[in-house]
């Protein structure tokens, strides 16, 4: 197939997911322990790159990679995300978690499909009440995140301990690089003066 001799480039993707949605540090935790991996998956824009991008990792046979397709879904699917979205806050509920960040113009569809069906909640105890009083919790088919970052899934796993703090980190060198230019402009200012 014409898919199976082109390689896939770095330039045809569109960034990492990480660098493609903002948040506050409240939420940075919460965030980071559902995406995971998902949070340096490499974002492409159409089905080919994506198929490219499949070889090419298949053909390094040592390591990993991930590739999100950044698509359009269904009106279906907008609709269902609306709803969703409008998860009152109750009891320790926060809320949906796309409702806590702000994807960059054109990346809102792919940020809802990778935060679909997540909560986040206050703390651990408010997330196991939760999940005890979700019935039969595979049917509701809610992830809960705390902002500490513990996770329990709708069928009662349960992920906690630290983070690799790659939002944290994000958000860290955005300031750092705010702090540099602005020291620069008072350095400059400071030498037509002189």
């Amino acid at each position: 197939s014409p898919v199976a001799n082109a390689s896939f480039s770095l330039s045809e993707s569109l960034g990492l997911v990480a660098d493609l949605m903002d948040l506050t540090a409240d939420y940075e935790k919460a965030i980071e322990a559902v995406l995971g991996e998902r949070l340096r998956g490499i974002v492409v824009p159409d089905m080919d790159r994506l198929k490219k991008g499949v070889q090419q990792l298949q053909s390094l046979k040592n390591g990993r990679g991930t590739l999100i397709l950044r698509d359009t879904p269904s009106s279906e699917q907008r609709r269902l995300w609306s709803q969703e979205e409008n998860h009152a806050p109750s009891d320790g509920i926060l809320g949906a978690a796309i409702a806590f960040v702000s994807p960059k113009p054109g990346y809102e569809d792919m940020v809802r499909r990778l935060l679909h069906g997540v909560l986040i909640v206050r703390d651990i105890d408010a997330a196991f009440t939760h999940w005890e009083s979700m019935g039969v919790p595979t049917q509701s088919g809610r992830l809960l995140v705390t902002l500490a970052g513990e996770v329990i899934t709708p069928s009662g796993i349960v992920s906690a301990g630290e983070i690799s703090g790659l939002l944290e980190k994000k958000r860290e060198m955005a300031v750092l690089s705010e702090e540099t230019a602005t020291l620069r402009r008072e350095i400059e200012q400071t030498g037509t003066r002189l």
